[in-house]
């Protein structure tokens, strides 16, 4: 019995079957790049989405923010960005039910420390783009970022970024005086 066929992991031509239809559907999408591209576009994708559904929503301006994403800083084109986030919107069970460690895999093999760290702020600027951080979201990214191999201190430095829709750290500012604490 081919169990591969019946849960739709097949493998693709770069041997990265576990991602299914994200990684074919970016593969199509961006060809002519590099397979450590395509591979970099995936893991940002699979990660921008499962953190943008970690609350069990995804906010149209979540998904704005990672067509965003896409279309600037991978450079996908705004067509091909958005039939990510169409199929990111729609597949979001199969595709964001895949463990990090699959999408944090790709990240690792392609990218620079600094790469990665600009990757956490971006993954807390997409969970902030609805207005708040939720704490199923912040602790997807604590996840995402030890998956990264990062320290603590690169998380920290990320959540600072959006703190005014952490609340947590909103609190803790009005409580402080306008003084964040951590």
């Amino acid at each position: 019995m081919d169990w591969t066929a019946i849960f739709g992991k097949k493998s693709t031509s770069s041997g990265n079957g576990e991602l299914g239809k994200l990684f074919a559907t970016i593969e199509s999408l961006a060809s002519g790049r590099s397979v450590d591209e395509i591979k970099r576009i995936t893991g940002w994708a699979g990660l921008l989405g499962r953190v943008a559904y970690a609350d069990l929503e995804l906010a149209k301006e979540e998904l704005a923010a990672i067509e965003r994403v896409l279309e600037e800083v991978h450079a996908l084109g705004k067509d091909n960005a958005r039939q990510v986030v169409e199929l990111i919107e729609k597949e979001r069970v199969q595709l964001l039910s895949i463990e990090d460690y699959h999408y944090t895999r790709l990240i690792n093999e392609v990218a620079s420390r600094l790469e990665k760290v600009e990757l956490l702020g971006v993954l807390f600027r997409v969970a902030a783009a609805d207005g708040t951080v939720a704490e199923r979201e912040e602790a997807a990214i604590r996840l995402v970022s030890q998956g990264l191999l990062l320290d603590h201190a690169d998380f920290i430095a990320a959540r600072l970024l959006v703190r005014d829709c952490v609340p947590v750290l909103r609190r803790r500012s009005s409580s402080a005086g306008g003084q964040t604490t951590n």
